[in-house]
């Protein structure tokens, strides 16, 4: 058989694994896996270029007969004359010796298997290496299943060897490397799916190809090319005519599913009516065999079934008019289990709940984008996508998106409210709700919503919300420095003896603990927390990262990385993506305390990323003040004042303790910069920002910064946190103040003006919305440069809380954009594929 010619990317293990088969003397193969797969490509490639082996092109092969035919025909390339009929295969074959024959493909004759048992027992040399989407059936028989490509990095090099053939020396940007890897993903790593869409680089670019997918299957073809590589509709048309009449029933069912599904989801949500039908069960077995449905193992031995996104495409199309019962079904069914598994939540079996919960989060999302997506919705149907939005809470409130689960709530409460919709659901959602917004930094808006929550819950004897809504409360009493009301709050959660709040009461303590500054009582909180968590991994992570917070402060920096060590292995194992972040941020403290401020911003700087990521905004704007910390250590005070602010910003109705901190960082980096008036300003904000409550260090902290105006600060061995990261601004040598350059754009105070250059001042004051998208994208600039704000990031900063249609929100950033380059910021604000961002060579400078 002669090298094949065409591209052969990313198959280096299969490769490896199929010819070690045939090394070890199995006499026949079956490379299996969808149309396009690779399955010929490298069934080509095994031993490519050996002289005992041939290739059997069966295209047009649909009998017995012409299989023989095709067979002889093949053989005639060596010894043997053009002899035909069925029974010369087997004598030529076995006349041959050692042989290997590539039949490629064997799905499309009836029969085959029965000939190629006779050709074996013939031919005791013969090894047959077959092509076909399902096995054969045959005794021996060893089938290889063919996947998509393993990585995005190896189905983005086919895609640009693909690519080359139209546009020649074609070497994508890193931008464009961005949209490649979307679409790739998008594909399924599927190869024939990527050298279609490849082909489409010759008229149209990267992001109009990804934005074009929608129309998969008008966008996946190949003009002028016939045969089974023609197009990827082709080769799903023919795979679905085989099908027998209940299989392509079950198969379109099944494109209800996202995210995949278990086969016990399967038989409560299929359904099949059509005469002679198996059971559903045995249907899937035979589907998944036809490389119709894939699979793949999760944790425990069980198996996670799929469709590939096109075959999914193509078999929506036999849903029917059956489609919004199947929907019902689907909905009801994973309500109902999710329900069950957010109950368990707080049990000793918390963690494989929440592991379920995961697991089938695509699943529930779509029943709520179902539900919410239809315009107009009854409070009946609403009902089901809050049930299902509550479920999740324990899931998505700690890896996110919040921004899309915060808006599916908000909609979801606002259909049901005064609907009569049952209360104890309504509690939950608000308790749900509260928290998000308290985490999003809406601290008023979560203290209503927990109000009403714990109205609700203690008048329809709902202990566990009761308890979590006040758990709640106190943590926002904490944060504005009234611990006495927090602490009562605490004591009430923990007297329901709700055995989920339990530990997370003795949390709550801790948190008390700490910001008196008692240690002690900060440690024992924190054993008996743990002594209730049970054997809850994501309890144990708190509890870690809490010990750590303590450690950082008694100076003893290797238990406190110790404890983040584990916190950050238990936060990675369930997917975590704020605990583990959080934990990182305390990483990147522990190396800041030791003056090791490289490793500090790495550490940051993968905080911020990964907080950015999931929409913990709050959290995020606040690793980023302490990345200002770095900024103003470096002498760098306009990126050190454009994060700090921001990390003020956020807190403003927050956490007092942290606003304190951060006015007086901003207080010392003023003082650094000769401004001792506006520094001097800053720290009368400080004070009125303590209340009698609050942590006595506090004044402490305000009183030595003040006294510091003008002059060096200096701490002492007992300082506290806050003490020691500020008392490490020094003012910077001369040389370490590099001139500004003329083109950098200067801000003024959260937006309130800018000048490019040696230009005008133009003023945004009174211009809110245009103010407040330049301070975000500013914001952006200095802790990440060079990443994009998102249109709906862009709304909440232009219009906090102002509700609005996706495409309205979306056309009022545009406007607004095209507005701030008109007013002189045409070369420094940048268009990506992800949003905005302000040019990452362009230096921005505060004030």
């Amino acid at each position: 058989m002669p090298p094949p010619s065409e591209a052969f990317v990313g198959r280096a293990r299969e490769l490896a694994e199929v010819e070690a088969l045939l090394a070890r003397g199995e006499r026949l193969v079956t490379i299996t896996g969808l149309g396009g797969i690779g399955k010929s490509a490298l069934a080509q490639r095994v031993s490519a270029g050996d002289l005992d082996v041939v290739l059997c092109d069966l295209d047009d092969a649909t009998s017995v007969e012409a299989l023989a035919d095709v067979v002889a025909s093949s053989l005639d390339a060596g010894p043997g004359g053009k002899t035909r009929g069925t029974s010369w295969p087997a004598r030529a074959i076995a006349a041959r010796g050692p042989l290997r024959l590539v039949l490629d493909p064997l799905d499309r004759v009836p029969g085959a298997a029965a000939r190629i048992a006779e050709w074996l027992a013939a031919a005791p040399e013969l090894v047959v290496l077959a092509v076909s989407r399902e096995r054969l059936q045959m005794a021996g028989e060893i089938a290889y299943e063919v996947g998509p490509l393993a990585t995005d990095d190896d189905a983005i090099a086919l895609f640009v060897d693909a690519a080359r053939a139209q546009r020649h020396g074609y070497a994508p940007s890193d931008d464009e490397r961005r949209v490649l890897a979307e679409i790739v993903r998008e594909l399924d790593r599927v190869p024939l799916a990527i050298e279609l869409a490849a082909a489409r680089l010759a008229v149209m670019g990267p992001a109009a190809l990804l934005h074009r997918l929608r129309s998969r299957f008008e966008i996946l073809r190949r003009p002028g090319r016939g045969g089974r590589h023609g197009a990827l509709e082709a080769s799903l048309a023919w795979s679905w005519e085989i099908l027998e009449p209940w299989e392509r029933d079950v198969l379109a069912q099944c494109t209800v599913f996202r995210g995949g599904f278990g086969i016990d989801a399967a038989e409560a949500v299929v359904v099949t009516s059509a005469p002679g039908a198996p059971a559903v069960i045995d249907v899937v077995a035979a589907l998944r065999a036809k490389s119709m449905i894939r699979a793949q193992s999760i944790e425990h031995g069980e198996l996670r079934l799929s469709l590939y996104e096109s075959v999914r495409a193509y078999a929506t199309r036999g849903v029917g008019e059956g489609a919004r019962d199947l929907e019902a079904r689907h909905a009801k069914h994973f309500v109902e289990q999710a329900e069950l598994w957010a109950a368990s939540v707080e049990t000793r079996d918390g963690d494989e709940a929440r592991a379920r919960l995961a697991l089938e989060r695509e699943n529930l999302l779509a029943v709520v984008e179902r539900i919410l997506g239809r315009g107009t919705v009854s409070a009946r149907i609403a009902e089901l996508a809050l049930r299902a939005l509550v479920a999740l809470a324990p899931v998505l409130s700690v890896r996110g998106p919040l921004e899309l689960y915060a808006r599916h709530l908000e909609r979801a409460l606002e259909v049901t409210a005064g609907s009569g919709a049952d209360p104890r659901l309504q509690a939950r959602g608000l308790l749900v709700r509260g928290a998000l917004r308290r985490q999003r930094g809406d601290v008023t808006g979560a203290e209503r919503d927990l109000g009403e929550a714990l109205v609700l819950a203690h008048h329809t004897g709902d202990a566990a919300v009761e308890a979590h809504a006040l758990l709640a409360v106190s943590r926002i009493a904490a944060q504005r420095g009234d611990l006495e009301r927090a602490s009562s709050a605490i004591d009430r959660a923990i007297a329901i003896g709700d055995p989920g709040a339990a530990a997370r009461g003795w949390i709550a303590r801790a948190a008390l603990g700490r910001a008196r500054g008692d240690r002690e009582a900060t440690r024992d909180a924190l054993e008996r927390a743990r002594a209730r968590a049970g054997r809850s991994v994501q309890l144990e992570g708190t509890i870690r990262r809490r010990l750590a917070l303590v450690e950082l402060s008694d100076g003893r920096l290797d238990d406190a990385r110790a404890h983040l060590a584990v916190a950050r292995e238990l936060a990675g194992a369930l997917h975590d993506r704020r605990g583990h972040a959080v934990a990182r941020a305390l990483c990147g403290l522990a190396d800041h305390l030791e003056g090791r401020v490289d490793g500090a911003e790495r550490a940051y700087r993968d905080a911020i990323a990964e907080l950015a990521t999931g929409g913990f905004v709050t959290l995020e704007a606040i690793v980023a003040g302490l990345l200002g910390v770095v900024h103003a250590e470096r002498g760098d005070r306009a990126e050190a004042r454009l994060l700090v602010q921001g990390a003020r910003a956020a807190l403003e109705d927050g956490d007092a303790a942290l606003e304190v901190f951060f006015t007086c960082v901003l207080a010392r980096i003023e003082t650094l910069a000769g401004r001792d008036a506006a520094a001097r300003a800053l720290l009368v904000a400080a004070r009125a920002r303590i209340t009698s409550a609050t942590d006595a260090s506090l004044w402490t902290l305000v009183d030595a910064v003040e006294a510091s105006v003008g002059s060096a600060l200096e701490r002492d061995a007992s300082a506290s946190l806050a003490m020691t990261l500020i008392a490490r601004l020094r003012a910077p040598s001369a040389r370490s103040q590099p001139p500004e350059r003329a083109d950098a754009l200067r801000i003024g105070d959260a937006g309130s003006w800018f000048r490019v250059g040696d230009g005008a001042r133009v003023e945004l004051a009174t211009r809110k919305p245009l103010r407040r998208i330049l301070d975000r994208l500013a914001l952006e600039h200095a802790s990440a440069p060079g990443r994009a704000v998102s249109w709906d990031v862009l709304i909440e900063a232009g219009w906090p809380g102002e509700k609005m249609r996706a495409d309205a929100g979306a056309h009022r950033v545009r406007v607004a954009i095209s507005t701030l380059r008109k007013m002189g910021l045409r070369d420094v604000v940048k268009t990506v594929e992800e949003g905005y961002l302000l040019d990452a060579q362009v230096p921005v400078v505060r004030g």
